[in-house]
């Protein structure tokens, strides 16, 4: 329980000048972090007001040094390059999932955008809450203590994401109906999970390798996913327990074999558990290999 240093920003020498820059607080007026004064350690809570615009520059590292958050209540411009990505991470030395509490986007941050962005070691890498961003894009959500990425009543477009090696969710959604593409979710506990009354198009993408579940569909929630590798999930690749007993729609995915019987055996759905109302899985025509046909 003892307490821990942050020595980040340090002096490049005697009577010398930072090695970064130091943020906490409101801000207040359109503001740009500059990769000539990265890394910025943030010390305190940081919060964008409603109306500002805070422009981050490629190459930039945030690095949170303790549990503060970011709030976004106008704009967050994280745009970087794909030699170039913006990092929002722990400033800790060794990090640790949870370390901070991630990137809060709220009412007022629509013009928010997300693009080469890598981010690490927080609860949450990125929760959206009743508001629906330009767009998540190139960018990656890993190591977090709950979910790479939260969406409550938010429904930006995610393409080209990595969520991986995140404690419960690489993706939660929540009343959300989010355009999907290109999408890796691999190596959390639940790939994506679809809850409340969430229909998401999720094309093009892999949900693989997670410990408990590939896709977890609950409350009346109806996913469409076509086009996408599923397979490798330990307990489940796709596991059903929504209460209309409506059919989830899972066409032209590959899921690591041809076998129908070895496909149905990693679905869970009201086949398994009849007399709750479960929804079940549609699956055929299904792919014969990744990318197949």
């Amino acid at each position: 329980g003892y307490g821990y240093a942050v020595f980040s920003p340090f002096l490049d020498g005697p009577n010398g000048t930072p090695t970064g820059t130091v943020v906490s607080g409101a801000i207040a007026t359109n503001t740009t972090w500059a990769k000539a004064n990265s890394p910025y350690v943030v010390i305190g809570n940081v919060t964008v007001n409603s109306g500002v615009t805070l422009t981050i520059e490629p190459g930039v590292a945030v690095k949170f040094g303790g549990p503060y958050s970011m709030t976004v209540n106008g704009a967050l411009n994280a745009q970087g390059t794909t030699t170039d990505h913006i990092v929002f991470t722990s400033n800790r030395p060794s990090p640790a999932r949870g370390d901070w509490p991630g990137i809060q986007f709220n009412s007022g941050s629509a013009a928010s955008v997300l693009n080469y962005v890598d981010e690490s070691y927080a609860s949450t890498g990125a929760t959206l809450s009743s508001v629906t961003i330009a767009g998540i894009s190139n960018s990656a959500f890993q190591n977090n203590s709950n979910s790479g990425i939260f969406l409550n009543s938010s429904s930006p477009s995610i393409t080209n994401v990595v969520t991986s090696s995140n404690n419960n969710y690489g993706i939660h959604l929540r009343d959300s109906s989010p355009s999907i593409t290109g999408v890796v979710a691999a190596n959390n506990n639940i790939g994506i999970c679809c809850d409340g009354s969430s229909a998401p198009n999720i094309a093009g993408s892999q949900i693989i390798n997670n410990t408990a579940l590939g896709v977890y569909v609950v409350a009346t929630s109806s996913p469409l996913i076509n086009d996408s590798s599923i397979y490798g999930n330990t307990t489940y690749n796709l596991q059903i327990a929504t209460t209309n007993g409506a059919p989830i729609y899972v066409i032209n995915n590959w899921w690591g074999t041809t076998d129908p019987a070895v496909i149905s055996q990693k679905i869970y759905d009201n086949y398994d558990y009849s007399g709750h109302g479960y929804g079940y899985a549609v699956f055929s025509p299904f792919l014969d290999g990744p990318n197949g046909t």
